[in-house]
């Protein structure tokens, strides 16, 4: 920053403290002629051809010291019709420059100096601006009246006059309260935390200038760096948690999405989120922060970690219906030392499944030259022109083949995708001999050539994975049911990677014969048995085989509440009795207890007498028919034949299809089944995956950066935060028209 501007500012925070009156009790007036420097004050004055600006100020006369710039003196006349004095503040001139003499006059004597603009645009030109303008001598004469009478004579004189150029001089230095002010300072806090800028944005010049352009005079006015760490951020995180608070007052129950997460700057953080159903019957998701934590990632650490975390959020534990977690076994403890119902993360258990194909005998050799290749041709920007223009050529599409990461799910599947699509240039451009500078004889990539047999391997291996990422994408959403599905694609794996190996066309007649339907059944039972052992196959009598039977009965009753499924994915008729008596028991755990059962249960000493309430008049043909005798005794039933009935006539309804949304079928059917209504709702709104939780670390990477590494834990859960949730921020609505 130059001393210039520092000098300015100080000097304009000097006038703000000394000069503070109202406008429109005092009167500017311009100097006439007679009024002008001394002649023994030519030395320190300003030459011929200074800025107008000169015709409002004066040289000090005291001396300074050797080097120094003396100061300019205002002498424009201020104060009352009865006691005229001159302003007579002292603006720096550091360098002999005017621009404190500029902004001391803009800032004080702001009629005045529009004037001055408005007569610089017009003479720029063809006047000098060390001429005193024609009208000062007249305005001197003008000492004596009010602000009201010289407003309405400037703006008589000048109204056939304003130019395009005067509108902006007069816009550009409007006055803003400091009610706009905070409104536009949010404003910018939110476009800092909705999209992870940094909080220095709002110190820089360009930021500064556009905000001027939509906003005349906020350009100076913006609030700075640390007022919005200090001050605008924090604000709307805690506004921001409150509308959160009472959205998840309102929810019966909440299932969870947990993990963590080491930033780059080494700072171990948790991540949460929260999902629940809400009375419309919309999946409502929220994230509840990227916190930081020093304590280490043990189970009993984590488990004390999300008690504290609830009782933040007000959530009470028993409203919990579920927490997806990855397969990390520290957070699986934790939430089982909870007595939580624990579902593990599908998307992460079919990529370790998926890692089990990769390793197979018959594609381990496919996937290496996929990656060879990928490294040979990224790593040549020649092979690379020249694999295009062989294409451009053939008449083919071309595809840059994108890098895979091992961190990053279906990276390396997009990879050998690329490959595939690019075999025939390849083939070409491979089989090349290229010299290099660093070897006498030419080499060829023909090496990394794929046999005809591995080329069918690879088009099996696509047609069965490829149809897999769409399911992980499907089931990592958070905007709609993904939970009731785990358990279907379960007992579906076979079916699903069989219908999803198409008709591939080998080149290898004895591939064709006598590998294809064995590889496939191969790769199908790694997938298989990965998802087997993590959501259906228990034994024992463990810690692990008990959390697996809890989970098992949890989705089973998610999958049944769904009309989607209901109990098709069961095979066996004792398999889908079991799941409607899991059904009917926790159909009967959810149902309001009875008056008798609940004075059963508590204390005869305490109890309270509460009597009936009063019957309102029936009249109309209520009346009438209410007089009639019934032909049908309606018996009281009991909570477990009510659900034995709505189960029933549940099953008897056709499936839904399964591209509509199961929640808006219980928004119809609700008030029919309202036991099971009760079931859907506690579980529909689990998770089939913790991508949700990815997320938050996936927007804790764009605000913790190399750059942006000494940021606090707590400024970091404050913009992270803000970012997921941004749709839940109030901001200040704009306002038409400049104050």
């Amino acid at each position: 920053m130059s001393a210039t501007g520092g000098e300015e500012r100080t000097s304009r925070d000097s006038q703000d403290k000394d000069h503070d009156f109202d406008p429109t009790s005092y009167v500017d007036t311009e100097l006439s002629d007679g009024e002008s420097q001394n002649d023994n004050d030519v030395s320190y004055g300003p030459s011929a051809t200074a800025s107008g600006l000169w015709n409002y100020f004066e040289v000090d006369k005291k001396p300074v010291d050797k080097g120094q710039v003396a100061p300019a003196i205002c002498k424009i006349n201020v104060g009352t019709a009865e006691n005229v004095k001159k302003c007579g503040h002292s603006c720096k001139r550091t360098g002999g420059n005017t621009s404190s003499m500029k902004s001391h006059l803009k800032t004080k004597h702001n009629a005045i100096f529009l004037k001055y603009m408005m007569k610089s645009t017009d003479s720029s030109c063809t006047t000098s601006t060390s001429q005193e303008p024609e009208d000062t001598a007249a305005t001197s004469s003008t000492s004596s009246k009010t602000i009201a009478q010289r407003n309405e004579a400037l703006t008589r004189s000048d109204s056939s006059k304003v130019t395009t150029a005067r509108r902006q001089a007069t816009l550009s230095f409007t006055k803003l309260d400091k009610k706009t002010i905070d409104d536009c300072a949010m404003g910018g806090a939110y476009l800092l935390a909705a999209e992870c800028l940094p909080y220095s944005l709002v110190d820089s010049d360009g930021f500064r200038k556009f905000v001027e352009v939509l906003r005349p005079g906020l350009g100076r006015a913006f609030p700075g760096r640390r007022a919005m760490t200090d001050n605008y951020i924090p604000r709307m995180y805690i506004e921001t948690v409150e509308t959160i608070k009472s959205l998840l007052k309102e929810a019966d129950y909440i299932s969870l999405t947990m993990d963590g997460w080491t930033s780059v700057a080494k700072e171990a953080f948790i991540g949460a989120t929260a999902h629940f159903i809400n009375l419309a019957w919309e999946l409502v998701s929220v994230t509840l922060g990227c916190m930081p934590t020093d304590e280490s990632h043990t189970a009993a650490n984590l488990a004390e970690f999300t008690e504290s975390m609830l009782q933040q959020w007000n959530i009470k534990k028993d409203s919990v219906s579920s927490v997806t977690v990855d397969n990390g076994a520290n957070f699986v403890a934790a939430v089982r030392e909870l007595g939580i119902p624990i579902i593990k993360c599908f998307a992460h258990s079919l990529q370790l499944g998926i890692a089990s194909v990769y390793d197979h005998g018959s594609v381990k050799p496919v996937i290496k030259k996929v990656t060879q290749i990928l490294n040979t041709v990224n790593a040549s920007s020649s092979l690379r022109l020249d694999m295009f223009q062989t294409a451009k050529a053939m008449g083919r599409e071309c595809v840059q083949i994108p890098l895979s990461c091992k961190t990053r799910w279906w990276t390396l599947l997009r990879t050998a995708v690329a490959v595939n699509r690019n075999l025939p240039q390849l083939r070409i451009v491979l089989a090349k001999e290229r010299r290099t500078a660093d070897r006498r004889r030419p080499v060829t990539y023909s090496h990394l050539l794929f046999t005809a047999e591995e080329e069918d391997v690879l088009r099996l291996l696509l047609s069965i994975l490829e149809p897999l990422e769409a399911v992980t994408e499907d089931l990592s959403s958070e905007t709609y049911v993904t939970g009731s599905a785990i358990l279907p694609l379960v007992n579906a794996i076979d079916q699903i990677l069989q219908r999803a190996v198409v008709e591939v066309e080998t080149d290898s007649l004895e591939f064709e014969n006598m590998e294809k339907d064995d590889l496939t059944k191969d790769l199908a039972a790694l997938i298989k048995v990965s998802l087997l052992d993590r959501y259906i196959n228990f034994q024992g009598t463990g810690l692990l085989a008990t959390d697996g039977r809890k989970s098992y009965r949890h989705l089973t009753i998610t999958s049944f509440v769904d009309p989607r499924f209901k109990d098709t994915f069961l095979e066996s008729e004792p398999e889908k009795n079991e799941v409607k008596k899991y059904v009917e028991e926790e159909c009967v755990a959810l149902s309001p207890r009875e008056p008798s059962e609940t004075a059963a249960s508590g204390n005869s000493n305490d109890s309270i007498s509460i009597s009936p309430p009063k019957k309102s008049k029936v009249v109309g043909l209520a009346a009438i028919f209410q007089r009639l005798p019934s032909t049908e005794t309606v018996l009281e039933r009991t909570p477990t034949e009510k659900a034995r009935l709505e189960i029933a006539a549940y099953t008897r309804l056709p499936v839904l299809d399964m591209t509509q949304n199961p929640l808006q079928w219980w928004k119809v059917h609700a008030h029919s089944m309202p036991l099971l209504a009760k079931v859907a709702r506690k579980h529909l709104c689990g998770q089939g995956s913790s991508v949700p939780s990815e997320r938050v670390f996936s927007k804790g990477g764009n605000v913790v950066d190399d750059y942006r590494t000494c940021l606090t834990g707590e400024h970091v859960n404050q913009l992270v935060f803000l970012s997921m949730n941004k749709r839940f921020i109030s901001v200040p609505k704009s306002k038409p028209g400049l104050k």
